[in-house]
C-alpha cells in the first residue's frame, strides 16, 4: 500500500490516528522547556512532524518485522519512545545537550513507568554526521533553512567523540532510518547512500525546499504532497 493509498483509507488511517493520539495520552509526550530550547513544537529546529505523517509511516510499517531504527536530531525522543513501545531497538542523536537531557529524562520515565521496555530507546549527545563526511552548505538561506541555528547549537553545546560509539552501534546494521528536515536533503540522502546496508530504508520528512540530487543506489519508494519521502537503498 502506497503512503496515498494508505491516506486515502480512512478507517485505516482514522485508527492509526487514534492509537497515536491514546499514546500521546499515556506516554505525556508534550511540550517541554529546557533552559532555552522550547521542545516538541510543530516547527523550528526541536519540532517534529504531525500525527498524521505518524500515522503514514505506521501504515508502511505495521507488517514491517521490528527491528532497528534511527533517528537523526531526535529532538526530545518522542519518535524514538515511539518504536520502542512498538518492539524496535530505537536510536537518536541530537547535537543539542538541552534536546539530550529532555530525552534521557522522557525514556527514564517511560522506563519507569512501564511504557517500554528497558534499553529499547537509547540517546546520544553529538553530531549524528560522522567527522570524515563532508557536509555541503548553500549561500543561499532559503536553500539551508536551519544552518545559523545548527551553526550556533554546535558553538555553544561543543559536542565531541563518536556517538555512535556510545551507542554501541554502526549506520550499517540499521534497518530504518527518520530525518524531520533541519539538514540539506543533498546531505542527508548522501549520508543514507554512503552508510546504509543495502535494504535499509530512510523516512524524509520536508520542511524546507533545497536543490538536491538523490544517489544512484537509491530509489524513491513514495511520496505524500511533497513533505514525506521514502527512500530505499539497494
Amino acid at each position: 500500500m502506497t503512503l496515498n493509498e494508505a491516506l486515502s483509507d480512512d478507517v485505516r488511517i482514522r485508527r492509526l490516528w487514534k492509537e497515536l493520539q491514546e499514546e500521546d495520552r499515556i506516554l505525556d509526550l508534550g511540550y517541554r522547556t529546557k533552559n532555552n530550547c522550547v521542545i516538541g513544537t510543530k516547527g523550528g529546529i526541536h519540532g517534529h512532524n504531525n500525527v498524521v505523517f505518524q500515522a503514514a509511516i505506521w501504515s508502511q510499517l505495521e507488517s514491517y518485522p521490528s527491528g532497528t531504527f534511527l533517528d537523526l536530531g531526535s529532538g526530545g525522543g518522542e519518535i524514538v519512545i515511539r518504536f520502542a513501545r512498538k518492539g524496535w531497538q530505537s536510536y537518536g542523536i541530537d547535537f543539542c545537550f538541552n534536546c539530550y537531557q529532555v530525552a534521557q529524562e522522557e525514556i527514564a520515565r517511560c522506563e519507569e513507568e512501564g511504557h517500554i521496555p528497558q534499553g529499547k530507546a537509547k540517546i546520544a549527545w553529538g553530531n549524528f554526521f560522522p567527522p570524515e563526511f563532508p557536509v555541503f552548505q548553500s549561500q543561499d538561506r532559503t536553500e539551508d533553512s536551519f544552518r545559523k541555528d545548527i551553526a550556533n547549537h554546535l558553538r555553544d553545546n561543543h559536542p565531541s567523540g563518536n556517538p555512535y560509539s556510545r551507542l554501541g552501534i554502526a549506520l550499517a546494521e540499521i534497518d530504518v532510518w527518520y530525518h524531520y528536515q533541519v539538514e540539506r536533503r543533498e546531505n542527508i540522502l548522501r549520508l543514507f547512500a554512503e552508510y546504509a546496508k543495502s535494504g535499509a530504508e530512510l523516512f524524509f520528512i520536508s520542511s524546507f525546499r533545497d536543490t538536491f540530487t538523490v544517489p544512484a543506489n537509491l530509489t524513491l519508494e513514495d511520496s505524500f504532497e511533497g513533505v514525506l519521502f521514502r527512500y530505499k537503498k539497494s
